[in-house]
């Protein structure tokens, strides 16, 4: 008896602790470092919050009085429309019983382009260079095709949409680079593109794509 009672008792200190553990993207939103979110005050973050559990169609104001809200807050995604032409997703990765904070901000000027970064729940940068290397035009080139993409001319700019999907662990990048040609311009390089691609985080720093 006196065994069942000591098992009960520090499964009753266990318990809390493990719960303790559960961070969602919301508190990870919140504590932040200004490097992470320079737009945006930890009480502005809380706020917008508030608003969005409660309903309630507030914007609040970023560093520079633009409006900024919560438009998603799910337990491992959490995104934020910032200004009038940028939006951030931040997701949580599980990896080998670890979390990976993702970041991903997307700036529409006109076209949407992403950029990645990836953090350790102390918020320390994952990627060497800060910022995970996006694919590049060639990575949307098929194999069936890359005989043909070696004779035509490959955009040398490249516009990028990243969306990350916590549940399967993946990044899908979209391939926005059409629209910045006219149709005068635009080289023949683009009809052998694929239009997105599947990427996996590898680990190590790095984004991989999904084969």
């Amino acid at each position: 008896m006196r065994t069942l009672r000591n098992i009960i008792m520090a499964l009753a200190v266990l318990l809390p602790a493990a719960g303790a553990e559960a961070r969602t993207a919301a508190d990870f939103f919140t504590s932040a470092p200004s490097s992470v979110m320079p737009l945006l005050k930890p009480a502005t973050r809380l706020d917008m919050l508030d608003y969005f559990n409660h309903g309630v169609d507030t914007r609040s104001k970023n560093s520079f009085d633009g409006p900024a809200r919560v438009v998603l807050n799910d337990p491992s995604k959490l995104v934020i429309e910032l200004g009038q032409i940028s939006t951030v997703q931040l997701g949580l990765l599980e990896q080998k019983g670890d979390t990976v904070v993702v970041v991903i901000e997307t700036v529409r000027t006109p076209i949407a382009d992403s950029s990645i970064r990836l953090y350790g729940k102390d918020w320390k940068p994952l990627a060497s260079d800060g910022a995970v290397a996006m694919p590049v035009a060639a990575d949307f080139i098929p194999k069936k095709n890359r005989r043909r993409a070696d004779a035509a001319d490959l955009p040398a700019l490249m516009f990028v949409r990243a969306d990350f999907d916590p549940a399967a662990r993946t990044f899908t990048m979209y391939n926005n680079v059409a629209e910045y040609y006219t149709a005068d311009e635009r080289p023949a390089a683009l009809d052998l593109m694929r239009p997105s691609m599947q990427m996996r985080y590898d680990g190590k720093g790095a984004l991989r794509e999904v084969k």
